[in-house]
């Protein structure tokens, strides 16, 4: 199978998304800078706090964290 015929398989598992990725990371909005705030008082999040990341894919959800001072593994 050639690389192309692979690329075009979308039940491929390794190369499902191969050509859509810099497209979901260029054009995915970012989370709003009102999570922060929100996530302090409802689960009184400090920068002190781990946090798992599952499924990271391009750390979209890991920015916020990280930019309040938190360990965020993906």
């Amino acid at each position: 199978m050639t690389a192309r015929a692979r690329l075009s398989r979308p039940d491929d598992p390794r190369t499902r998304f191969s050509g859509r990725a810099s497209d979901y990371d260029r054009w995915r909005p970012r989370y709003p800078a009102g999570l922060l705030p929100r996530l302090r008082e409802a689960i009184e999040l400090r920068s002190e706090h781990i946090i798992a990341d599952i499924g990271s894919g391009t750390g979209h959800s890991a920015e916020p964290f990280l930019e309040n001072g938190n360990t965020v593994y993906a």
